[in-house]
């Protein structure tokens, strides 16, 4: 079944290790959310608000609908920054906490 939560307002929400798999996301306000070890696998989350969200251990693959900016920060936090050309790249709003972002020394 797929989860309707077009333009739903879920700040701050606590959705650690919620199967939101193939949900509806689209428009969602989910700033500041924790989606830790949230299952967002097939999800549609275009044009959801990501900011400060935390997506540490998220699960996404390539069915997930996401703005290019967010799979690069959830990226960023699941596998780190080691060996990734982040020249004018747009952070902006991203939450990095925990994530490994030094480079070859």
């Amino acid at each position: 079944m797929r989860a309707n939560l077009v333009n739903a307002v879920l700040s701050g929400a606590d959705l650690g290790a919620a199967d939101l798999r193939n949900a509806d996301l689209r428009g969602a306000v989910l700033s500041g959310a924790d989606l830790r070890a949230a299952d967002l696998r097939g999800a549609d989350l275009r044009t959801a608000d990501l900011r400060w969200a935390y997506l540490r251990a998220a699960k996404l693959d390539e069915k997930t609908q996401i703005e290019d900016k967010w799979r690069l920060v959830w990226e960023i936090v699941t596998q780190g920054a080691a060996g990734r050309d982040l020249n004018g790249a747009n952070l902006n709003g991203a939450n990095l906490v925990l994530a490994e972002l030094s480079g070859p020394t």
